[in-house]
Order: structure tokens, then C-alpha cells, then sequence
């Protein structure tokens, strides 16, 4: 059952989709992870890369099943997120929210002799060939092509099913996030977020600490988490809300960043999204997704102002209509576009983000 549950689907699936009891499903899985039957590697932070470093001596681009057994040892488990499955030292728990941070066992762990190079390089770590799972997938495959040696469509079929679940050109991509949340903060500013987000209004840290079996002050059992606990409780919130926590530590002084700092993930530096190839950092000022791309910049700045207009409102479209009189164009839509394609950034600001008081306080917001 567990063979045809990993392979799914050869000419026909091979499983009956429509009566899998994913509730049941997800509590398996999420014992064998809460127990460490399961491992996962931890990836955020330098405790995976001290880890190989003290254990290997030279350069390794795949570890032996032992030798990744020595490298996880008693560390964390590891935390990722899967569609809206995440999972940790905490077992498997469904979200209402997506992210794209699946687990692999190509993982960043070292550098390279060559002082140039600042990569921390992939290292491929090796699961056990022991369990039946495992020893006996050869003989599924077998079975497999003996019933059809044509290669199956399936995979190219759900992916046409779900391809429009992620937007690969969103303008403001938040994808790098977690990379950020692991990599450039400190266990005690991880703390900080935390003790900021549980006492946010909606209560939805909170609330997932008593589904993990937290309980009680804050106080109490904030202190005693490690940091893949404290990284599988922040990611229970989406990144908006990560962001506004993250700024908000900030410009409290909860979180001290000083003048001219700028933050990036360090071994997962790498760590890049979309079609912009954004990544995140964090400063003084607070956290954005960044790309070398330097349209990007200009793509921004066209979609604040589209959304300083509600294309709804005849009051709204009538006010851009006379703003932008002077532009041609058949249409209020028309002449913005033909605007923003030809107008300079200062004028776009002058024109239609300072047009009107509440436009500015808008992007203000945004901002």
C-alpha cells in the first residue's frame, strides 16, 4: 500500500484518491515526525553547516546514509512547508495558507577550498536502503513496466490543474521569507517576534502554540523553545504577517538593527523566487523583497498606482480621467496605461500618487 501511495499514478493511479482518509493520512505521517522516525534536516541557521564541518574534513558532494545519520544526530528536526502542509518538531499540520518550502535532501552545508567563492554548496544526504519501502521499489517498478512500458502523462496533467495556483511574476514576492526569519535573526529576536505576534489582536499564534501543545504564559514556555520549534510556530502565520511583525519589531526597538546593516539569509543565500528572482533582506528600515532585475522597480510603481483607483467607482474613474486629460486614449484605462508607459517615476509620483491627499496616504500605507 505504502509503495503505490509514494508512486501514485502509472497508466491508471494506483490509488483511489477520492476515498483516502487524508485526516488519517496526515496523523501517521505527523506521529513519525513528532517521534523522528522520520528525519528531516534543519537548514535554517549555521547548526547543520558547524555540524559538517566538525565531521568532515574535506569536501563531500554526497553523504553516505551513516555519515547523514552522525550530521542530524540529536539536532532539530527539521521545518518545512509543502502546499499548505507544514511540518517540524511539532508533527504535520494542515494551514490555511500556501508556501513553496518543501523539503530535499540537497541541502547547503559547505564551502568550498577556493577563497573566492563565497557558495555555500549543496550536499546531497542519503536516505536508508534498509526498510522494505525502499529495498522494494525496484520490484514495483518491474511490476510496472511489465503492465505498460509507456511513459504516464499524470504528472504533466496535475500540473496543468495547478499551474495557475502561483503567480511566478507577482511584483512583490515573499517567497524567500522563511529563509530570512532562519538565517538573519538571533534565537532571542526570534523570541521577540514571537512574544510580539502573541499578543497581536487575532490571537493566531497563540492559538496554534495550544495546538502544538503549548500552553499557558507566554512566559513560561517561550523561553524553553528551541529554534526549529520557534521557526514552525512563526510559519503558521502567513508571510504578510510575518512582515508587519518583523517591521514592527523593528521600529519598536524590540529588534536593534544598526544604520546602514543590511540583513540576508547566509546559507541559504542562495534562496531565490519567481520570475524576478527576488530574495529578501531586512535593515533599520524594515524588511523587502529585492531583485537585480531593475524593472521590477518600475513594475511596482505601476501596480501601486493602478490600486490607488478603484476601477469600480465612477466618482474614481472620473477623477483619473480629468487628472490624466491632457494623455490620449479611448478609454480612462487606456490613457493610464499609456501613462505609465511613457511618464518619467518623479511625474507618475507628482501626478497620480500626490494628486490627491488620500492617494497619499494610501501608498503611504503601502509603503
Amino acid at each position: 500500500n505504502l509503495l503505490c501511495l509514494l508512486a501514485l499514478v502509472h497508466i491508471e493511479p494506483l490509488v483511489d484518491i477520492e476515498t483516502v482518509d487524508l485526516d488519517r493520512l496526515v496523523e501517521a505521517i505527523s506521529g513519525s515526525v513528532k517521534s523522528r522516525r522520520l528525519r528531516f534536516p534543519f537548514i535554517f541557521g549555521r547548526a547543520l553547516y558547524d555540524g559538517a564541518s566538525a565531521l568532515f574534513k574535506e569536501e563531500r558532494d554526497q553523504l553516505r546514509h551513516e555519515d547523514t545519520m552522525r550530521l542530524l544526530g540529536d539536532g532539530p528536526q527539521g521545518v518545512f512547508q509543502t502546499g499548505y502542509f507544514l511540518l517540524g518538531p511539532y508533527g504535520v499540520h494542515k494551514l490555511h495558507h500556501r508556501r513553496s518550502l518543501s523539503p530535499d535532501t540537497l541541502v547547503p552545508l559547505q564551502h568550498c577550498a577556493d577563497l573566492a567563492c563565497p557558495l555555500v554548496h549543496d550536499v546531497r544526504l542519503t536516505t536508508s536502503y534498509e526498510p522494505g519501502v525502499n529495498r522494494n521499489r525496484p520490484a514495483l517498478y518491474k511490476v510496472l513496466d511489465q503492465v505498460s512500458s509507456d511513459p504516464s502523462d499524470w504528472n504533466g496533467f496535475v500540473s496543468d490543474l495547478v499551474e495557475d495556483r502561483i503567480n511566478p511574476y507577482e511584483e512583490a514576492d515573499r517567497a524567500t521569507l522563511p529563509y530570512l526569519l532562519g538565517d538573519a535573526f538571533d534565537d532571542s529576536e526570534l523570541r521577540a517576534i514571537l512574544q510580539r505576534g502573541t499578543r497581536s489582536a487575532d490571537g493566531g499564534l497563540s492559538r496554534w502554540a495550544e495546538v502544538f501543545g503549548v500552553s499557558g504564559a507566554v512566559k513560561d514556555w517561550l523561553p524553553a523553545l528551541n529554534r526549529a520549534e520557534m521557526m514552525q510556530l512563526l510559519l503558521t502565520q502567513t508571510d504578510q504577517s510575518l512582515v508587519h511583525l518583523i517591521d514592527d519589531c523593528i521600529r519598536d526597538g524590540e529588534i536593534e538593527i544598526p544604520a546602514g546593516e543590511v540583513r540576508t539569509p547566509m546559507v541559504n543565500h542562495r534562496a531565490r523566487s519567481g520570475a524576478w528572482r527576488q530574495h529578501s533582506e531586512v535593515s533599520d528600515l524594515g524588511y523587502r523583497a529585492i531583485s537585480t532585475n531593475s524593472s521590477l522597480t518600475l513594475l511596482r510603481l505601476s501596480a501601486l498606482v493602478r490600486s490607488l483607483f478603484d476601477a469600480g467607482s465612477a466618482q474614481e474613474m472620473d477623477d483619473l480621467a480629468w487628472i490624466l486629460r491632457a494623455v490620449r486614449g479611448t478609454t480612462t484605462n487606456e490613457r493610464l496605461e499609456a501613462f505609465l508607459r511613457n511618464a518619467e517615476p518623479a511625474v507618475v509620483l507628482r501626478t497620480l500618487v500626490l494628486a490627491r491627499r488620500g492617494n497619499a496616504e494610501k501608498a503611504a500605507a503601502a509603503l
